[in-house]
């Protein structure tokens, strides 16, 4: 009775999960994301892809992203001009990460009218059926600002995405719908750092999107602060290859699996 009424409380907050993911990474990495929010949480995630697939889930979807032919031929050029400089710190493969979550986050409030935005990295698990009542719960406080976002309270680091709730509203359109095509037409190099985070921070600090930061809001501090908050009870963000060894929460995959 708990996780029922749990799970209609997110959907009470007309809340939708989404991902974005390639079709070699869903393999590797998303598919126990999907199968993990279906298990644990009992509802879909709507995963946008460059790829064309077709597998089916109970309650996930595909959708193929129309801008994939603009975001790839620019990651394609990027990568021609900063891959010997850039993968030191592993720019050119995580360009291909954040150009398509902007791209993602662009479309889908483009394609729905209603519905907030709960955005998860795709190399994220949900670890416990009390899922929906705890990231309900934690995101609730946002749903009177365009975006719910962790950005890092006094820390040098910038903000943290892969959890990231967007409201469904005409400026969150005309903004993300923006900042995709400040990305496409390469306006973004004097960021401090060329990631969707700086990208979403620079729109918060030209008031062109007003936030909650999860960190202030809930006195949040460390680098790492999805699992300084109550979320670390029910979400884990594998962080992909890209951490590799470097990251302990590689070792917890295989319990949660």
């Amino acid at each position: 009775m708990v996780y029922l009424e749990a799970r209609r409380r997110i959907l009470s907050l007309d809340v939708q999960l989404v991902t974005t993911s390639s079709k070699n990474f869903f393999e590797d990495n998303g598919m126990q994301l999907v199968q993990s929010v279906e298990n644990k949480m009992g509802r879909g995630v709507l995963i946008y892809s460059e790829d064309q697939m077709e597998a089916e889930f109970q309650y996930s979807r595909f959708r193929h992203l129309e801008n994939a032919p603009k975001v790839l031929s620019f990651v394609t050029e990027f990568r021609g001009k900063y891959q010997d400089k850039m993968q030191f710190m592993h720019y050119t493969q995580r360009m291909d990460k954040w150009i398509f979550k902007i791209a993602a986050i662009s479309q889908y409030l483009k394609d729905f009218n209603h519905g907030n935005l709960l955005f998860l990295d795709a190399d994220c698990v949900i670890k416990s059926k009390r899922a929906c009542e705890s990231i309900s719960k934690f995101i609730e406080p946002a749903l009177q600002y365009d975006l719910g976002i962790f950005r890092r309270y006094r820390t040098f680091m910038h903000p943290e995405s892969g959890f990231l709730f967007i409201r469904n509203s005409r400026v969150t359109r005309e903004v993300f719908n923006d900042l995709l095509e400040q990305v496409l037409q390469w306006k973004f190099l004097d960021l401090p750092s060329w990631t969707d985070d700086s990208l979403i921070d620079r729109a918060i600090l030209e008031n062109r999107l007003h936030a909650l930061d999860f960190c202030e809001f809930y006195g949040l501090t460390s680098g790492n602060p999805v699992y300084e908050s109550s979320l670390r009870s029910v979400l884990l963000h594998l962080k992909g290859n890209r951490k590799g060894k470097y990251s302990h929460l590689k070792d917890f995959f295989g319990r949660y699996k």
